[in-house]
């Protein structure tokens, strides 16, 4: 399991492919790579903490909304 402390450490460009080949499980409705990422990722962690940084100010690992919005375009 990833901790705080390593998503913080991650670079935008690792968060970005990150969150494709989240969004890409989900569009192929694979629960059980998306099972599998997200005990590597735990979602209190990488879906409401604030920690990744840039220019544009602190955002969580994966946006929430994007995840529900691709899951329920999947189902």
């Amino acid at each position: 399991m990833k901790t705080l402390e390593d998503i913080k450490a991650m670079s935008y460009q690792e968060k970005d492919e990150l969150e494709d080949l989240v969004l890409e499980i989900i569009d192929n409705n694979d629960l059980v790579k998306l099972k599998d990422i997200l005990k590597d990722y735990p979602v209190k962690i990488s879906c409401y903490e604030l920690n990744i940084k840039d220019e544009d100010g602190d955002f969580p690992l994966f946006d929430p909304f994007n995840l529900i919005i691709r899951a329920a375009h999947a189902c």
